[in-house]
């Protein structure tokens, strides 16, 4: 931090102090690489010096910001999207008088009936086609009333239908946010409104976020959702 400032004489500024999250293989490995005497710090310096090099996976050297080349929606098997999105934008007038549309940075409160990783094992274009868990969205389904303690199968079927998508991007996000993809029905006990209780998550919860057209969400035929439904 403030690299080349006055504060100190030598213009090397301060080091960042913080937690890491994710991505501690890449620090021991720093941690354990050799040293020299180059530079004004000798023995702290890494001999040969490194920089950022792109990870053989489609990640930057850290794990974090995608480096992929994105393909068009079709060559990902999506279909239904226009080729010129700007049709997209300014599509409703809000209560306040306020168009909003896709790119819109909104803010949607309500109450989450599902969580679920999405794309686990296959990875999505946008993603760089990654398969592992922390590389895919955390999909989340939100209604706009509190739904029920125990909702029936119809009922949740219902809800489904009736809810807004929101999606949690891989880049950046806490690990603290990780059970939020595990809100999903795995035994007959452990239901996912069961594990929305036992977290504390039946409250309204605010979201901010841009509004996105995806065209791989299918409508509901009728009170049925499809995978990936709204």
């Amino acid at each position: 931090m403030d690299v080349g400032g006055r504060r100190n004489p030598d213009g090397q500024g301060f080091a960042a102090f913080g937690r890491v999250v994710r991505g501690m293989d890449v620090v021991t490995a720093i941690q354990a690489s050799p040293t020299g005497q180059r530079g004004a710090y000798g023995t702290e310096s890494l001999d040969p010096p490194i920089g950022p090099q792109p990870h053989p996976t489609g990640r930057d050297a850290a794990g974090f910001g995608q480096i992929c080349d994105l393909t068009a929606a079709e060559d990902a098997g999506v279909t239904g999207v226009p080729a010129d999105r700007s049709v997209l934008k300014d599509l409703h007038t809000t209560t306040e008088g306020d168009t909003i549309g896709e790119g819109s940075v909104v803010q949607l409160i309500g109450f989450l009936i599902k969580g679920k990783f999405s794309n686990v094992g296959t990875g999505e274009t946008v993603n760089c086609n990654l398969p592992d868990r922390e590389e895919n969205d955390i999909r989340l389904n939100i209604v706009k009333d509190k739904p029920p303690a125990e909702p029936t199968t119809n009922q949740l079927h219902d809800l489904e239908c009736r809810s807004v998508v929101v999606e949690i991007s891989p880049h950046f996000r806490p690990e603290q946010w990780e059970p939020l993809g595990r809100l999903v029905k795995t035994t007959a006990k452990a239901t996912a409104a069961k594990k929305i209780t036992a977290l504390d998550l039946r409250r309204p919860m605010r979201f901010t976020g841009h509004l996105f057209f995806d065209g791989s969400h299918k409508p509901c035929t009728g009170t049925t959702p499809h995978g990936s439904s709204r």
